[in-house]
């Protein structure tokens, strides 16, 4: 999760953020084009009056207007076009920890769930572990009873203000991905005896269940993403106190890669390499500096299909927690020009969702759910 989130810690807040620019030192070359502004995109405002929205989505086979939006204490609320349902999909917040970065963070809905009708969330539980929970659904909203635990990861340290991770993405190959966070411990993201620090593969359609690590080296990978025309992974991953990166896995490198944490922070190395290091080390996608006393957490998006937005097609939109959304145009896996788009949410940025048609939202912890046009 970013680094400031609950309301209740809103105070902290507003010591923490001094200001939103961000400089960014490594990467692709900056696009200043000013004939192309009329076609940049624009937010347009879908649904607001939600409790710390932390990410949107929506279900396979379902309306293309009725959105699924997880609140960070654990309810997950229903937007049906511009109208907030008054009856949640789920609320699970008796469950839920949700102090500062801990919470309910992701949702995704199973490939068959017309079919078989089932879902699964992670958040952080009472007992402070991650959890990644399935639940089934009746005329369209979560059956309480029909929850089930798939994985607990337990967690090092449990304050509010560790790393948990951490997202949920069902992949092109049916299996469903997780991100988790290094609990604070930056070693455990090197270690083999956990699965924190780690993206990792669960086959939810066998009872076994083995998750299966598919990259090394993360620190608190908030946000990742599958690109739906390659299948190649992206992941935000929140930094330390000199660098925010996002990190590219294309299929090949599935299990053999390693994103470089806590050895490397970006682009910059940390401490000496070990021998017996899991995986091969792969250098970042992007990576862009700190300011001093500066809110900085990137963000991860997606590589927008959408058709709503020219201007943005094919190119990997993503954005930090205190301001800017960037795209990046790619060419042969590589970033090639970086663009500042000239949206920003009223509030924090907490995460970007996709649609089933591609198009791609924008979630702000200002309460609203936005949508690029």
């Amino acid at each position: 999760m970013p680094r400031a989130l609950s309301t209740t810690n809103s105070r902290l807040l507003a010591t923490v953020i001094a200001a939103v620019a961000i400089l960014f030192v490594v990467g692709p070359s900056e696009a200043t084009n000013a004939s192309s502004a009329a076609l940049r995109p624009a937010l347009q405002d879908v649904v607001g009056g939600l409790r710390n929205p932390v990410f949107v989505t929506a279900a396979p086979g379902g309306s293309g207007g009725r959105l699924y939006i997880v609140e960070q204490a654990g309810r997950i609320r229903i937007a049906d076009g511009s109208s907030l349902l008054p009856q949640p999909f789920l609320d699970f917040r008796q469950q839920v920890r949700s102090a500062g970065l801990q919470g309910m963070f992701s949702l995704a809905f199973d490939p068959r769930f017309e079919d078989n009708h089932r879902f699964f969330v992670n958040y952080v539980g009472r007992d402070g572990n991650i959890h990644i929970a399935s639940f089934r659904t009746r005329r369209g909203i979560a059956i309480p009873r029909s929850h089930r635990n798939v994985l607990t990861v337990t967690t090092i340290h449990r304050d509010p203000f560790t790393h948990y991770g951490g997202a949920l993405v069902f992949g092109p190959d049916g299996r469903l991905y997780a991100s988790f966070g290094d609990s604070g411990e930056g070693s455990s993201s090197q270690s083999q005896s956990t699965l924190l620090g780690k993206l990792v593969r669960i086959d939810v359609a066998h009872s076994s269940k083995v998750p299966v690590v598919v990259a090394y080296g993360l620190r608190n990978p908030w946000r990742f993403s599958f690109d739906r025309a390659t299948g190649v992974i992206y992941v935000g991953d929140a930094g330390g106190n000199l660098r925010e990166e996002v990190n590219r896995l294309p299929k090949k490198l599935r299990g053999k890669a390693n994103f470089g944490w806590d050895i490397y922070e970006g682009n910059i190395r940390r401490s000496p390499v070990p021998d017996g290091l899991p995986g091969v080390l792969i250098k970042p996608f992007v990576v862009y500096r700190h300011q001093p006393k500066r809110c900085n957490s990137v963000i991860g998006g997606y590589v927008y299909r959408g058709s709503e937005v020219p201007s943005l097609r094919g190119r990997y939109v993503y954005g930090d927690l205190c301001g800017g959304i960037w795209s990046i145009k790619l060419r042969y896996g590589k970033a090639v020009e970086r663009r500042r788009e000239p949206i920003d949410p009223p509030g924090l940025l907490a995460s970007f969702g996709e649609g089933i048609d591609g198009e791609l939202f924008v979630v702000s912890f200002d309460g609203h759910v936005y949508r690029l046009t």
